[in-house]
């Protein structure tokens, strides 16, 4: 009981965590739109959105390990899937389409499912870790090597980089640890 008590207020602080990550988000697009008067706020999320995978392309191994997060990630969520379809069986009976029938019949026969999406999340969570501290370190010293400030479409004001460094260790360091509690209390089990 114990358990869901702590996981549910990781997960509310999750969410609140997500939501300034939004709010810091936008506090970045105003201020380009400050110097880019002729861009939409997509336009300037999507040019950062490639910039920064151009920064990861440019060190070898970092591509490698943003596949492995995003893998890992996915495979978490779906062995996360399984144990909630193990717990609540009957909630998905009256799913008729036969593909959906068909993931769900399967995912109810994984052993293990919960120990296996916390481990996989707690290696999960590690590797983004890494990658916001890679990111943070890549995207100062971008800012630095181009100090034309706001002019710059990809040029960070350095307290929302600082602030997004820390919404972003602060998300993956609360899945950690929330991985981290269920791993514990289903192996308890």
């Amino acid at each position: 009981m114990i358990e869901y008590i702590l996981l549910g207020s990781i997960a509310v602080a999750l969410i609140l965590v997500q939501i300034g990550q939004r709010l810091n988000t936008n506090q970045i697009v105003a201020v380009q739109l400050t110097t880019h008067k002729m861009m939409f706020p997509p336009q300037i999320r999507n040019a950062r959105r490639v910039y920064w995978r151009g920064l990861i392309r440019q060190v070898p191994g970092m591509a490698g390990l943003n596949l492995a997060a995003k893998i890992l990630s996915g495979l978490a969520g779906f062995m996360a899937f399984a144990t909630v379809v193990q717990l609540f069986p009957f909630e998905f009976s009256f799913l008729r389409l036969r593909i959906v029938r068909l993931v769900i019949n399967f995912v109810s026969e994984i052993p293990y499912s919960g120990l296996l999406a916390a481990g996989l999340g707690i290696v999960a969570a590690i590797l983004w870790l890494v990658m916001a501290w890679f990111q943070f370190r890549q995207l100062t010293a971008a800012d630095a090597s181009h100090p034309g400030g706001p002019n710059d479409l990809y040029w960070t004001p350095p307290v929302q980089l600082r602030r997004q460094y820390q919404l972003k260790v602060l998300t993956h360091g609360l899945i950690l640890v929330g991985a981290i509690i269920y791993f514990i209390f289903e192996w308890g089990r």
